[in-house]
C-alpha cells in the first residue's frame, strides 16, 4: 500500500497517509516557514509518494522521497543539482578554519549536511575533531611529550577515546589558549565521538533529520572552540 506525504518546498515532511484525499493538514512548515505541498508543482498531477509501502510519518525521511515527479520529470523543489536533496544552513562554519585540511574537511561535512547525508556528516565531524585534538596536543607540548598524542608502540596517533582523555588532562596547560576548554565542552566531544562511531561502524543505526539538526549549534560551538584553540596554540608555539 502507497503512503502518501505532504511535504514543504524545502523536503521537510509535514504528514502522511495511505490515502491521498487526507492529507492536506498544514499549509505551511513549522520548522522552515515553506508551503505545504502534495503533488508536483509542474503538473499538479503527480501525488507526492514517501513510501511505496504502508509506513508512518515519524518512519519517513527525507531521504526517501522522490526528487523527481514521475509523471512528468521535473524535480521536486527539495532536489538540487544533479537530484541532490538540499537542506539550508550548515552544520559547521568556517570561522576558525586554516589551511587546506580545515577547509577541505569543513566543505565536505556541509556538503554532507545539506544534501541529506547524515551519516556521512557525523563520521566526518568525527575526524575533524579528532586532528583538531592532535593538532593542540602536537602544538603545545611538542616531541618532548609526544605520548600525549603518539603511540610508538604502534607508531601512529592514539585513537580517539585516548586523545579525548590526554586532552582533558591537560587542560590546566592548555585554559592559556580558550577560556572555554570546560567540562561540559569534554562531555560534548565524547558524545559527537560516540555518534561518529555509531555511523562508521554499524549497519543498522540511522541518525534522522531532525536529530541531526539539533545537533547543530552545538556541533559548531564545539568545533569553534576547538579550532580557535589550536589556532591559539599555533600562534603561541
Amino acid at each position: 500500500m502507497t503512503t502518501y506525504a505532504q511535504v514543504c518546498r524545502d523536503g521537510h515532511i509535514l504528514n502522511t497517509s495511505p490515502n491521498p484525499e487526507y492529507i492536506k493538514d498544514y499549509e505551511y512548515c513549522e520548522d522552515c516557514g515553506a508551503e505545504g505541498i502534495i503533488e508536483c508543482p509542474e503538473c499538479n498531477d503527480q501525488k507526492i509518494i514517501a513510501s511505496d509501502q504502508n509506513i508512518r510519518t515519524e518512519d519517513v525521511a527525507r531521504g526517501d522521497l522522490d526528487l523527481f515527479c514521475r509523471s512528468c520529470g521535473a524535480s521536486f523543489p527539495w532536489a538540487g543539482d544533479n537530484g541532490m536533496v538540499i537542506r539550508k544552513g550548515v552544520f559547521v562554519d568556517d570561522d576558525y578554519v586554516n589551511g587546506a585540511f580545515d577547509r577541505q574537511t569543513v566543505e565536505e561535512i556541509n556538503r554532507c549536511y545539506r544534501i541529506g547525508a547524515n551519516s556521512a556528516v557525523l563520521v566526518l565531524y568525527r575526524k575533524l575533531l579528532e586532528n583538531t585534538i592532535i593538532e593542540i596536543l602536537r602544538g603545545h607540548y611538542g616531541t618532548d611529550r609526544i605520548k600525549k598524542f603518539y603511540d610508538n608502540n604502534h607508531s601512529r596517533f592514539h585513537r580517539f577515546s585516548v586523545l579525548v582523555s590526554e586532552f582533558d588532562d591537560s587542560r590546566a596547560d592548555l585554559d592559556q589558549y580558550s577560556d572555554n576548554l570546560t567540562d561540559a565542552l569534554i562531555n560534548k566531544i565524547w558524545e559527537f565521538k560516540g555518534n561518529g562511531d555509531a555511523m562508521a561502524h554499524s549497519i543498522k543505526y540511522e541518525v534522522e533529520d531532525d536529530e541531526l539538526e539539533d545537533m547543530s549549534s552545538e556541533s559548531a560551538y564545539v568545533a569553534n572552540v576547538l579550532l580557535q584553540a589550536r589556532n591559539e596554540v599555533q600562534r603561541a608555539n
